[in-house]
């Protein structure tokens, strides 16, 4: 027995571990304990203990906590948990002692402390400490964590000083190395002095450099990284609105009419259930693709499989039944022989005849036989007829016997319908935004022109000046995800309201004000913004059209002819510009996008429809999975128990089998051995010759039964087995058995030793195959009594089998049945529905019956011909009365004949 730390305690098989051998002394092996049992999860169980009672199966353990339980390793079926008795101590406990007379229980742990406990209220009483270390009473003393602190200090402090001493020494040296070379230097001429930069360049300030270098890389390729890393999450929050996941409803509106198209709040897909890897076969029962393939077998494959049994003998003719006349040379012979007397010629000539007739006849009824066998069917023919009305059968027998989903199809089914739901949706979101897209081009593309049309209006007077067309605008609805993105500006005003609030007198409301602020100050500045706009263009229009009316009146009276004709022509190339611009705007892609957004509204129209028919479906499939659900765990049972009844009964069919195989090669061994035997009288027979005077004795000596000794014994115990024998055979019919016997086993006076040698051999051969003989067949009737034994329990099994398949089936019944009673809502126009009766089809129809209009004309149809039928039927029974009472009328007038 073993106890581990992680709460087992495991029974090993002492045997087990010593019987088990090793490849290699140094290998390792592993093996599965006879029992094991489970304390507690996170338990360190330290020492087990048996209990001290007699004959019991109960142990306590310990655990690391000190924790006691008290375990029952019987490993039965009745055995208890296990129990924690002790849980009161809080360290291990090396020593426990219980009083007998009281309620009290002493402990010993690793820290030599000694406590008593009332086991009984689970308190501890007393404690008393042996060997402790006197209290530290002075508030200043270092605790040990603390002195070991401060020393580690001490010693780090020491090394540091060392070696920034160490440094500093090779630093004076280089120093003093150095104001050396600069000495030297300066006694040097000029032009070979180096300079003061030349004496800077060192290897140690180049690899400065490097690393400065390298260490710049790094922080570079940091920033960057960080950078990437923000511009892909900023790139993922924009994407966020056009991937749908759960976005804002965008709705996109018309320009021209009030229509709008909104896109669709995508729903939350449901987890998909785990796939059960199930295969389903055909839909056909048993034997269903046998009869298929016997149907689309051609009729020569066909005669192929039917056994035929044709004999025909090509060297004697098949005349008819009735034999040919005898010819004249025949009836010469004939009366030749009579007239010599010869009548046992006469006898054999008539028996010839009459065989041969015999024969004819013969021959005949085996042709007539031959072929009936041509023309019987094999086992496995089907009429094609027959096989064709079972498949129509099968087909229309939706109503008697229908194949139910299962769960697993039911939840693929609706989740197949969710995932169809939400890519429709997808797909239509998709294209609103689409459209929404090209609106914001269209808008942006306006008012591109319309500044384009402002420019040209500026140099022309006010009197050739087009009024504006009004430009299409964006609703906030069209682009909800302008309220995800943050602007410097707006993170700044947004900090500064979070001050102002927080350093106000106001506490009232948090984030969602401070936001409802921020976006109401963000557009009282853009209104200002436009306004701004607005009033530079009319600014700059005036200052134009003042500008233009000045040099109008300054041109009159400086320009000459040519600058107006210059004038005029420019005049005239903006005027053309600006009617094309304006013929532009009001002729422009609005009534295009006018017309996709209408044919996108019709579309999502057609598709609410389609959306409500599969959600509608939805509810349907739904119900249907909690209807099978109801029934999903007394499914698996029965399911279990066929698989296990099939796998019984396959069993038991292949053990049939084997006994089968047995059987017939037993039976082939028992044939072999009776021929041999045959073989043995034929050479007996034939050795024995023609006219042996002693064939009658050497007949007995063939024919005689005698027990073949199993085992030879050694000359040095026959006469102990003599002794033996004689002492224990003492019946006089016995003593003349055994005369008798020895008399057949002596060669008589006159007969050829070799042949009663020959005589004797075969007759231990004919003694030997007639033992095997024996034995043969008790092993055949052993494997008959096999055979009848696994038939019975074939038979068994397969009656349990039918009995779970016939549960299966009333339980697929009552599933169908509750399938069926599952409501399901047919959408309808109102052209599809007509009355039976003639008038007008009422507001509430929910009294009604609804039934398809082709169902309803079959049904008058069989209403007419069942009419008709009991129409036939009554006539019949009156034409069948009339017919008794004229019967029992002439009984009566017979009857009076009669007496």
């Amino acid at each position: 027995m073993t106890v581990g730390a992680d709460g087992f305690v495991r029974v090993w098989d002492v045997e087990m571990i010593d019987w088990t051998t090793a490849e290699d002394p140094s290998s390792r092996f592993e093996l599965e304990p006879s029992n094991e049992m489970m304390v507690e999860n996170n338990t360190c169980l330290l020492s087990v203990v048996r209990s001290s009672s007699s004959n019991s199966s109960i142990w306590l353990a310990q655990d690391s906590d000190g924790v006691i339980w008290k375990l029952d390793l019987s490993f039965s079926n009745t055995a208890s948990k296990p129990e924690c008795l002790f849980s009161f101590h809080s360290e291990l406990i090396k020593g426990l002692d219980v009083s007998k007379r009281s309620h009290l229980m002493v402990t010993t742990s690793l820290d030599c402390s000694v406590r008593v406990f009332d086991f009984l209220s689970k308190s501890e009483l007393t404690l008393i400490r042996f060997n402790q270390a006197a209290d530290i009473t002075d508030p200043a003393a270092d605790s040990i964590e603390a002195a070991r602190q401060k020393l580690m200090k001490e010693i780090l402090h020491r090394e540091t000083e060392l070696k920034h001493s160490g440094i500093q020494k090779q630093l004076e040296e280089l120093q003093m190395k150095f104001q050396q070379v600069l000495l030297e230097n300066q006694k040097l001429p000029e032009h070979v002095r180096l300079t003061p930069e030349e004496l800077r360049v060192d290897s140690f300030y180049q690899q400065l450099e490097k690393l400065k270098e390298q260490k710049m890389m790094e922080v570079r390729k940091q920033l960057a990284w960080e950078q990437e890393c923000r511009s892909i999450a900023l790139r993922k929050v924009q994407r966020w609105f056009t991937d749908f996941v759960g976005g804002d409803v965008v709705t996109v509106s018309a320009i021209g009419s009030r229509r709008c198209v909104s896109t669709y709040r995508l729903p939350s897909l449901s987890e998909a259930s785990p796939q059960v890897s199930a295969e389903t076969g055909s839909g056909l029962p048993d034997g269903g693709t046998e009869a298929t393939h016997n149907l689309h077998q051609s009729p020569a494959e066909a005669e192929e499989d039917c056994p035929r049994t044709v004999v025909s003998d090509s060297s004697e003719p098949a005349p008819g039944p009735s034999a040919s006349p005898p010819s004249k040379k025949e009836k010469s012979l004939h009366k030749a022989r009579l007239q010599l007397g010869d009548r046992q010629e006469e006898n054999r000539r008539k028996a010839a005849e009459r065989a041969e007739v015999a024969q004819a006849k013969f021959a005949a009824r085996r042709q007539e036989w031959a072929q009936i066998y041509a023309e019987k069917p094999g086992k496995n023919y089907e009429d094609p007829e027959l096989v064709q009305g079972i498949l129509q059968a099968r087909e229309t027998i939706d109503g008697v016997k229908t194949s139910v989903m299962t769960l697993k199809e039911k939840k693929e089914e609706l989740i197949s319908l969710e995932v169809k739901i939400r890519t429709k949706q997808t797909e239509m979101n998709r294209k609103i935004v689409a459209l929404r897209d090209s609106k914001v081009q269209l808008v942006s593309r306006f008012d591109a022109q319309i500044r384009q049309l402002q420019k040209i209006q500026q140099h022309l007077p006010p009197q050739l000046r087009l009024p504006l067309p009004t430009p299409p605008t964006l609703l906030p609805a069209e682009t909800p995800e302008r309220k995800l993105q943050c602007s410097r500006i707006a993170a700044e005003k947004y900090m500064k309201l979070r001050e102002q609030r927080l350093m106000g007198a106001q506490q009232q409301g948090g984030a969602v004000s401070l936001l409802e602020l921020l976006e109401k100050e963000m557009e009282a500045e853009e209104q200002k913004g436009k306004q701004k706009d607005e009033g530079a263009e009319t600014s700059t229009v005036s200052s134009s059209a003042v500008t233009g009316q000045s040099n109008g009146t300054k041109g009159q009276e400086v320009w000459d002819e040519m600058e107006k004709e210059l004038q005029k022509e420019e005049e005239i190339r903006l005027c053309h510009e600006q009617s094309c611009l304006v013929e532009q705007l009001e002729n422009s892609s609005v009534t295009q996008f006018d017309a996709e957004l209408h044919q996108l509204y019709e579309q999502k129209l057609h598709l609410d429809i389609q959306l409500k028919l599969m959600e509608m479906q939805m509810l349907k499939v739904q119900q249907e999975v909690l209807v099978l659900k109801r029934f999903e765990t007394r499914e698996e049972k029965l399911q279990e128990k066929l698989s296990k009844c099939l796998q019984e009964e396959n069993q038991v069919l292949l053990k049939l089998e084997e006994c089968n195989q047995q059987l017939e090669l037993k039976g082939a061994e028992m044939t072999d051995l009776k021929k041999r035997v045959r073989a043995l009288t034929d050479a007996f027979q034939a050795s024995l010759g023609e006219n042996c005077h002693f064939e009658e004795f050497l007949t007995k000596v063939f024919t005689q039964k005698i027990k073949r000794v199993q085992m030879e014994k050694s000359p040095l115990h026959e006469e102990d087995s003599d002794e033996d024998s004689d002492d224990d055979l003492d019946s006089d019919d016995y003593s003349s058995k055994k005369e008798r016997e020895a008399s057949l086993n002596v060669c008589p006076k006159g007969c050829k030793p070799e042949l009663f040698k020959s005589t004797l051999q075969l007759r231990h051969d004919r003694v030997e195959l007639e033992e095997l003989q024996v034995k043969e067949r008790t092993v055949v009737e052993a494997l008959k009594e096999d055979i009848t034994s696994f038939q019975e329990k074939e038979k068994l099994v397969k009656s349990q089998r039918q009995a779970v398949e016939a549960d299966i089936e009333l339980m697929n019944q009552e599933k169908q049945q509750e399938m069926n009673e599952v409501e399901v809502i047919i959408p309808l126009e109102l052209n599809q529905i007509q009355l039976a009766s003639k008038g007008p089809v009422p507001s509430d129809l929910s009294e009604f019956l609804l039934l398809d209009k082709m169902e309803l004309f079959r049904m008058d149809e069989q209403i007419q011909q069942l009419q008709a039928d009991n129409k036939k039927l009554n006539d019949q029974f009156h034409r069948d009365l009339k017919k008794r009472d004229r019967l029992i009328r002439e009984k009566k007038e017979k009857s009076i004949k009669v007496h």
